[in-house]
Parts: C-alpha cells; structure tokens; sequence
C-alpha cells in the first residue's frame, strides 16, 4: 500500500509526465467530432439500441455478481477464503464472457466504417500505434455502452478474449460538460458508509491509511453527530455515547409524539445532510453504501445508508435545487465521487444521463464520478475500492513515468480492472463506469517538501 509521505510541488513540466495521449469524441444530435474533425452523426445505430445493449450488459453482470456473492463465504472475518472466493474458474467466468462478448460483438459490427476509420486515424484500433488513446466521450444523451465494444476483426474465434474488449484495452470516460479542470486537487475527503456492510467500515479505515499524506476526514457519522449536539445540546451527547443505537435514540428523544417521529426525523436528516455537504469544499467523496433505485423517475432515487441504528438516505430530488453549487469559472476545484453502492449508475427509462453521476457533476461540480450500474457484493466491492485507490495514489508520489500515469483516475480504473481480470479470472470491474473530463488527474501540491 501506499505509505503516508509529504509531496512537494509539481511543475508545469512533470505536470503530465507518463501520461498517454487521449482522444475526444463529441457526440450531439446530428453532430460527432473525433478529435476535433467532424464525422458523419450516423453512427451504425439506432442511440435506443445501444441503451437496450447497455441493459442487456448489466443484466449479464448482475448475473455474474450474484454468482460472486453466492461464493463469498459466511465468515468474514477468514480474509484468505474471502480472497480465494474472488478467483473464479473458467465454467463461470467464460460463460459470462461470452455473453458480454456477444453483445460488444454485434454493438461494434454496427459501428460505422468512417467512425472507425477516425479513431484509427487517432490511433485507436491501429495495428503499428505503439501505444492507443485514452477515450473521452462528451454526449448529451444517455452514454453509449462503449466499454462494452468487442473488437472481432481478426479474433481467431473460440474463447472469448478479454483483451478486446475496449474497457480492458485503454481508459474510457463518459462526460456530461464543455470544460473543466482537470486537476482534481486532494486536500480534504468525505466518507459515508451503510454500517450494515460488513466491509465499509475497514474499506473507509483503508482509505485513510492509502492517501499519500495526512488529509482532514469528515465521517458522515461523526458530521451527524455534530448535528445532533447542535440539536439537543453536548449534554445529550455525552448522555449518549457513539454507540451502535445512538441516532436511533436521537431521533427518539427528538420527537416524542411517535406519529410525527418519521416525518420530523426524515426533515432533520435531510437538513442535517444538506449542511455537512454545503459546510466544506471536499476533493474525495467515498460512499459505501446501498443504493434504492426507481424505474419510474430518478428522482425518486437514493443512496442509502445507515448511521447508529438509523437509515439516512441521499435522496436525488433534494440534491439539485439544494446544493447546486455555482461554479465562478471553469477552473474551480470540484471532488472524485466514488459511489461504491448498488447501481448508482443505472439506466432509467427516460434515456437520459443517468441520475447520479449527471446529479453529482451538473449540480454539485464533481469533476469525477464513479459508479455502478448493478448491484456489486460487498467483498468485491471493497477490494475493488482498495485497489483502484492504492494505484491511484502509489502513482502521486512515483518519478516513475510508468507508476506516475496512474494519477489519472481512468488510467487507475483500467488497471483496476485489468488486476481483477489478470489475477482473480474475475471481469466484474466491467460494472464500474467513469464520468469524468479527459485527463482528469489528482495533485497533492499544496505541500512544501519535508510538511506535513
């Protein structure tokens, strides 16, 4: 794991060193740029029948995850059973494959010649390219399945290869805005977790101890906290230790009348977490949680936690016109997001953006957000988190440009991916999708050399 050192300042010259070039791919109605050329908008398909490949994709690797889970072992507390469990056997992982291959097959067979053939010119998909691009998609509308695309041409046949799938071949990123920042500049963090999980709380102890240097941590516990002595006053506080019942009892002694209780504790939680998340500018947000999603209308959708004893839910109606933050330039600092609960990112009916990513950017000025679209166990998901963190930050303080390239957060999703793919035989990182702006990266350079 990454040791906690101080990072000195880093210059415009080793401001992208490592790094790949990137290609960025605008997609409008009636409008697609490929790095900056025009193409035709007739992409080889109907946009509603790449949404319909994007559901048939998740229900494949909701299936595949619930296979993972079934194999987690009850105990949680043998870590080396819980690690072997991730390690699947070809009679499950290629079968799945399959499937996710069949799919990327056809969505790609359909991919316009002259699109192709622009990404080519770009580099991607070209034979003699030392090296391809990373992949930026800017659309309006819902976003295309891309990392599903499975590349055929020349595939002798038989088992399916997972090197050719494009999200294990090079960092795809979706985004929703014209400009940004690309420096996601780590100097505070947030976490909130449902403490029914049996891994969030040593995912989110983890986390702290990755970072490359001693960063402020606001817990969404100890945040709520807070709330409630400014409530009820320090005297209850210390009347009511941090236990595992201790906001249920708040909430009890906070309404007494038990008809009113839920609606009037619902208004105080909301409020309270409207106030923790305005209070302070944060650069990582980490939810380990669950997610309650609706086919009706994303707004009745939620992240859902639970903090001694008592759901909190982060419900989508209330994020917009209550913590829309407005951005003073295109170069105002925003945080990395990462909704590590069940299907954070999943595709509604309306064809839209889905909510939270599109919610977490638009409204509230992340400039990174990652998510799930199925439910993910709570192992995988924590060893997941772990991994793509530890290669994230390993790569601050690294002169290495090999190590170094792995500050921008696509780059450590791909090597996520591919480690779960390399060592468990496990492609379940295909569930975790990236809403960020081409070449989004983290910096740790606000400390002198030798601080703390």
């Amino acid at each position: 794991m990454s040791t906690n050192v101080a990072v000195g300042p880093v210059g415009a010259d080793e401001e992208r060193r490592g790094a790949r070039r990137s290609l960025l791919v605008l997609i409008d109605p009636g409008l697609v740029i490929v790095g900056g050329e025009r193409v035709s908008p007739d992409l080889g398909f109907a946009h509603e029948q790449a949404i319909d490949t994007k559901r048939a994709m998740a229900r494949e690797l909701d299936a595949l995850s619930r296979t993972v889970a079934d194999l987690q072992p009850c105990t949680t507390d043998d870590r080396a059973a819980l690690q072997a469990a991730l390690k699947l056997e070809d009679k499950v992982c290629l079968p799945a494959l399959k499937e996710l291959k069949d799919l990327g097959t056809a969505l790609r067979a359909d991919l316009s010649a002259e699109f192709v053939n622009k990404l080519r010119s770009g580099h991607f998909l070209e034979a003699e390219a030392q090296e391809e691009p990373a992949l930026t998609f800017q659309e309006t509308a819902a976003p295309i399945p891309w990392e599903l695309m499975y590349e055929f041409e020349n595939d002798p046949g038989g088992r399916p290869d997972w090197r050719r799938f494009w999200s294990f071949r090079v960092p795809i990123t979706h985004w929703v805005h014209k400009g940004r920042t690309t420096e996601i500049r780590l100097e505070r963090i947030f976490s909130a977790i449902n403490e029914d999980l049996d891994f969030a709380e040593q995912e989110v102890a983890l986390l702290t101890r990755q970072l490359p240097v001693e960063l402020p941590h606001t817990r969404l516990a100890e945040a709520l906290r807070e709330q409630a002595g400014r409530k009820l006053g320090e005297q209850w506080l210390q009347a009511h230790p941090a236990d595992a019942q201790w906001l249920k009892s708040f909430v009890h002694d906070l309404e007494p009348d038990c008809g009113r209780r839920p609606v009037i504790a619902d208004e105080w939680k909301e409020q309270a977490l409207q106030e923790i998340l305005k209070g302070q500018r944060y650069d990582l947000i980490h939810f380990a949680c669950h997610c309650v999603t609706s086919e009706e209308t994303e707004y009745l959708s939620c992240l859902k936690m639970k903090i001694g004893g008592e759901p909190v839910l982060m419900k989508v109606a209330i994020m917009a016109p209550k913590l829309r933050r407005q951005l003073r330039n295109m170069d105002d600092p925003g945080p990395l997001v990462f909704l590590n609960a069940c299907a954070t990112a999943r595709q509604g009916m309306t064809y839209q953006v889905p909510g939270f990513p599109d919610k977490w950017i638009n409204d509230l000025g992340a400039l990174a957000v990652l998510a799930t679209i199925c439910p993910v166990p709570d192992y995988f998901a924590h060893e997941f988190a772990l991994h793509f963190y530890d290669t994230l930050f390993e790569a601050v303080n690294s002169s290495d440009p090999a190590v170094a390239r792995n500050r921008y957060v696509a780059e450590a999703l791909l090597v996520t991916r591919r480690y779960f793919m390399q060592n468990y035989n496990n492609p379940l990182g295909l569930a975790y999708m990236l809403y960020t702006i081409k070449d989004a990266h983290i910096l740790v350079d606000f400390l002198s050399p030798g601080g703390s």
